[in-house]
């Protein structure tokens, strides 16, 4: 009896691995031609052998599986000494993976954590005050700035993928299109601090990663998922009704939700976690003329302009907090545009996480687009009224899930407006009934704030530490500033 079970368990698992080979193909012969270099870049040579060798080793553990459920011989009793020595390093490589995609700290990390003391800390941030010497220098801080706490700031921001800002600075591209667009430098190191952290984040890059952390291999993970599981009727199906929930309790079953809600091509990318349809397409649609390198006289031909052209006139119609409005697309527009979808949001992706001034230009635009409509939306002589923070409190709010569209879905499987900009409406009006709130000096938040997920808790928070850091001011006040820097500290010593 202990036999046959021994041996059923063996062929399952040899199957299993098998069909995950399978799948692996399938998702690698879906590779689109441009992809190639950017992958490279971003998983790096020793990402691809370090990949290749769990990929073999999963095909050959795989047929040891199954010829031990098919002889006498045991899975150990097939293996020879080289073999096993393989197999071991193999089952290390896949735990040390397995730990790094699962857990916000790795055990390998909390160890290295364990032997940090005092001494090494304090020599991190004098290398971090020097290391970031020309950033701060770019940024034309005020004498009451905090160097040091901004200098963590900034070299934790960097770690994550250093190449890219060897291209451009980051001290001086912040500047830059702060400057052009109008926009506070604060809210826009903010956001790249938080999003260096963020998520599956926190343990710094991804040591098999070229340039990337735990979130990025994730995100690699989401915008190659099969196009049939975005439009699959039992995907939406279990999104629009209350099984999960009615299963799972309320609690667990909403978020099981939310992840297959969230299972589709509009991923929010670092380095400043921009949503590849409801922040880059949206910029792209209302600023062209900003990017003069996709649509300028002499721009080259990009797989990015190629799709966002064929998508321009319906994939992202107004209004944008509104998308209920627009009629559910059928399986025939998703026959029509499926390819262009998948295109823009990987050329999207890798152009983000590869080009730092493109990324600092689309999130700069993407915090003047949404003051300017709350202008628009409160009135200029109320929003001249509005102090400086409490305008970066407003826009950071934005930059989050729409909680109540959990199970909502909107007209396009492919993007997520339902989300990422159905806020407009929630906090405007809300801002439009608090006169006195918004104006005052303390931090004004909308009733029923759980709506807006983790934007008036944890992003407000960690953006108002920034804030603090660069005006040299920690005000007393409700939310209180975050106090992120002994984790960015720990993360560098490492590093160093």
């Amino acid at each position: 009896m202990a036999n046959t079970v021994r041996r059923l368990a063996a062929a399952v698992a040899g199957c299993g691995g098998f069909v995950a080979v399978l799948l692996t193909i399938l998702v690698l012969l879906d590779v689109r031609a441009f992809e190639y270099a950017a992958l490279l870049r971003v998983v790096g040579a020793w990402g691809l052998t370090f990949f290749a060798f769990l990929f073999l080793g999963v095909i050959a553990l795989s047929a040891l599986l199954l010829r031990a459920a098919f002889s006498q011989r045991t899975l150990i009793g097939q293996l020879s000494t080289p073999l096993a020595i393989a197999l071991a390093l193999w089952v290390c490589a896949f735990l040390w993976l397995t730990q790094w995609v699962f857990m916000e700290q790795p055990l390998t990390v909390r160890l290295a954590n364990a032997f940090l003391d005092a001494k090494d800390r304090t020599a991190t941030v004098v290398q971090a005050r020097e290391r970031a010497r020309a950033d701060l220098d770019a940024l034309k801080l005020d004498a009451a700035a905090d160097r040091a706490a901004l200098a963590v700031m900034i070299e934790r921001s960097k770690l994550n993928r250093p190449e890219i800002f060897a291209a451009h600075p980051l001290g001086a591209t912040i500047d830059k299109y702060a400057t052009r667009y109008q926009v506070e430098p604060a809210l826009l190191l903010g956001w790249l601090y938080l999003d260096s952290f963020y998520g599956e984040a926190p343990a710094g890059r991804m040591p098999v990663l070229r340039a990337g952390t735990a979130e990025t291999f994730r995100d690699l993970i989401q915008l190659h998922v099969p196009t049939w599981f975005v439009e699959s009727p039992l995907r939406t199906g279990l999104i629009e009704s209350d099984g999960l929930e009615r299963v799972f309790g309320s609690g667990f079953g909403n978020k099981l939700r939310y992840a297959l809600q969230k299972a589709t091509y509009d991923v929010s990318l670092e380095p400043f976690e921009a949503d590849a349809f409801c922040d880059v397409f949206l910029m792209l649609q209302e600023y062209p003329e900003e990017f003069p390198e996709l649509f300028g006289p002499d721009a080259r031909p990009d797989p990015l302009v190629e799709a966002f052209r064929a998508l321009q006139s319906h994939a992202l119609p107004r209004p944008y907090e509104d998308p209920y409005v627009q009629a559910a697309r059928d399986p025939a527009y998703y026959d029509a545009h499926r390819e262009q979808f998948v295109s823009f949001a990987r050329a999207a992706a890798y152009r983000l996480w590869l080009d730092f001034d493109f990324a600092t230009r689309v999130q700069a635009l993407v915090a003047r687009f949404n003051s300017q409509w709350f202008e628009r939306t409160l009135g200029p002589e109320l929003w001249s009224q509005v102090p400086r923070l409490q305008k970066v409190a407003l826009v950071t709010m934005l930059a989050d899930v729409y909680a109540p569209n959990i199970g909502r879905l909107s007209y396009n499987l492919y993007n997520l407006p339902e989300f990422n900009l159905a806020p407009f409406a929630f906090v405007a009006s809300q801002a439009a009934a608090d006169p006195a709130g918004i104006t005052a000096s303390a931090i004004w938040r909308p009733k029923d704030a759980w709506k807006l997920w983790g934007g008036t808790a944890l992003k407000l928070s960690t953006i108002l530490e920034v804030w603090d850091a660069m005006s040299g001011a920690a005000p007393v006040r409700d939310p209180k500033a975050t106090a992120t820097l002994d984790d960015a500290i720990a993360v560098l010593a490492r590093a160093y």
